[in-house]
């Protein structure tokens, strides 16, 4: 709400690369403060370190939008929108398969020393999930149900710590190539429309993008011998009998 409508002064004025490098080593900042939660962490401490995640977020994903839009001509508005929404998708599928699978791992090396201390019906899902565990740990005598939670609770938290410290690492790698290879300014047609079309690329994330566009200006391929081509006529503008007509395609 703070960082992302300001995000296109910032991009005028430090350029997108360093924008972006800084929005994603704060992500690898919060995600290393993730790292140093312990069991007796509170919200604040919580807080914080998402506070510092998500300003990273706010100073990466607008100027990304943007560059991504940049690299293609306004009639490929639409195609570009479609690339910068796969490249959310993938990047998200990624995140959770990644991270996901490096704190399950964790987990599950950390409890195994104690599942012997639950029955046999409980110790595959007690391996692989803390809640499990917990509900589990609470039907048993006071000596094991406690041996069982501080065993979850550690391996929770090794898992944490690892996907954490993996996530700072990748956010860290991104922001050197983006420092490096990302360019300093944006062409005109894809620069950042403003604090509110910032702020809407921000929230929207992996959920949507520009629509395609079909202006009705005459693109290279329609002056080629041989091809005819209807002036003011739009694809939006067409029926669907319209599309089977060899003389409108």
């Amino acid at each position: 709400m703070f960082v992302a409508p300001a995000t296109p002064r910032i991009v005028r004025r430090f350029g997108a690369n360093r924008t972006v490098a800084t929005g994603m080593t704060l992500l690898a900042v919060g995600f290393f403060l993730l790292s140093l939660l312990d069991i007796g962490s509170g919200y604040v401490s919580i807080l914080v370190a998402l506070f510092v995640l998500v300003t990273g977020v706010g100073l990466t994903m607008s100027p990304m939008t943007a560059a991504i839009m940049s690299a293609v001509p306004p009639r490929r508005a639409g195609a570009g929108s479609a690339m910068n929404d796969a490249t959310r998708e993938l990047g998200a599928a990624l995140g959770v398969a990644v991270l996901g699978s490096v704190a399950a791992s964790r987990y599950s090396s950390g409890i195994e020393p104690v599942l012997a201390d639950l029955p046999s019906s409980q110790r595959g899902e007690a391996g692989t999930s803390l809640a499990a565990a917990l509900q589990a740990a609470s039907h048993l005598p006071a000596a094991a149900a406690e041996r069982v939670t501080n065993a979850a609770e550690h391996a929770f938290m090794i898992g944490v710590h690892d996907a954490a410290l993996t996530g700072a690492i990748l956010a860290a790698l991104a922001a050197a190539c983006v420092l490096k290879f990302l360019p300093r300014q944006i062409s005109q047609h894809g620069a950042l429309r403003g604090p509110l079309g910032s702020s809407e690329d921000t929230a929207q994330l992996a959920i949507a993008g520009t629509p395609p566009i079909f202006p009705d200006t005459n693109s290279p391929t329609d002056q080629q011998p041989g091809r005819v081509h209807t002036p003011g006529v739009r694809m939006a503008d067409l029926r669907g009998d319209d599309l089977q007509d060899d003389s409108v395609r």
